[in-house]
């Protein structure tokens, strides 16, 4: 965490979220006598500027803290101290927190909207490095819903200014792309065709077409339907076949009511080799050869003439 970010930001949360709460009025009197380090937060007022030295005195002393809330607190106090003037003993304390403790989670969330705040990518690839799936997920729902509320277009966008050479199944984009699809899946399918042929394009082409058709089968069946690139076609049409064979067949059927008959001809070929289900076609009656034998009886004409007398 090399960059210097306002401090202010990051206080109010620390205060509210790292301030341990007391049992009773003796216990509260006696931890004003003792520097905060090992119960709790101060109040902003009382905070100190200690030097790189005092910091890294008070990190030893903070890992040697018996509690696990108490050495948390302590922690949490000397990433604020540290934040802005020495990042690199702020990340330390962070990182010796206990994974999923109640003063770290508030610290998570707030360096992932300070993080999300300069660059997506970051706030996204640094939510991976986290401890656990409920830190992580915790995060990432946080930078996604920041997302959504300022751009998920313009975050994928942004995402992908590197290339996707990375967008597997976990990376950034992908995140934000899921989301916008589930949003906006058409405007996410025009632009995912935009990029030039790549072993990636086929993943993102795919990720939005496998949404899509089972969200919207009539629309992805008809954007499938018109695509002119047959790259491109390839891909979201072996993705949506994917998409299909995890359907029960009756829903399948369902799905597939709108589809243009070629199309529908195509998925179900490619549903088949996914399932080893026999396709099944509905042939017209075969037609039945006359009965020379006894041909049938010559039509009475409609208006006969009369028999002379």
């Amino acid at each position: 965490m090399s960059a210097r970010f306002p401090l202010y930001l990051l206080l109010a949360v620390l205060l509210v979220s790292c301030d341990k709460r007391q049992d009773s009025g003796d216990a509260a009197s006696s931890n004003d006598s003792k520097r905060s380090a090992t119960h709790g937060v101060r109040p902003p007022h009382e905070r100190t500027v200690r030097s790189p030295k005092e910091l890294r005195e008070s990190l030893g002393s903070a890992q040697k803290i018996e509690s696990a809330e108490e050495r948390d607190q302590a922690l949490a106090e000397i990433a604020l101290d540290a934040f802005e003037s020495e990042p690199e003993i702020a990340a330390a304390a962070f990182k010796q927190m206990t994974t999923d403790s109640e003063a770290r989670m508030p610290l998570i969330q707030q360096y992932a909207m300070l993080y999300v705040a300069q660059d997506p990518q970051k706030a996204l690839t640094w939510a991976d490095s986290l401890g656990s799936e409920k830190e992580i997920d915790a995060a990432k729902e946080l930078i996604v819903h920041s997302l959504h509320e300022a751009d998920l277009a313009g975050a994928a966008k942004h995402l992908a200014k590197a290339g996707l050479a990375n967008a597997g199944p976990e990376s950034p984009i992908m995140y934000v792309l899921e989301r916008w699809t589930a949003d906006a899946p058409a405007d996410a399918a025009a632009w995912v065709v935009t990029f030039p042929a790549s072993e990636s394009r086929s993943v993102v082409v795919g990720n939005v077409a496998s949404q899509w058709v089972v969200a919207d089968p009539q629309a992805a069946l008809s954007w499938l339907a018109e695509l002119a690139n047959p790259a491109v076609r390839n891909d979201a049409s072996h993705a949506m076949a994917e998409a299909l064979a995890k359907q029960p067949p009756a829903e399948r059927e369902t799905m597939l009511e709108s589809a243009d008959p070629a199309v529908r001809t195509e998925l179900e070929e490619q549903v088949a080799q996914i399932t080893h289900e026999p396709v099944v076609k509905t042939e017209p009656p075969p037609a039945t050869e006359p009965d020379k034998a006894n041909p049938p009886p010559a039509a009475e004409p409609e208006n006969p003439e009369p028999s002379p007398p």
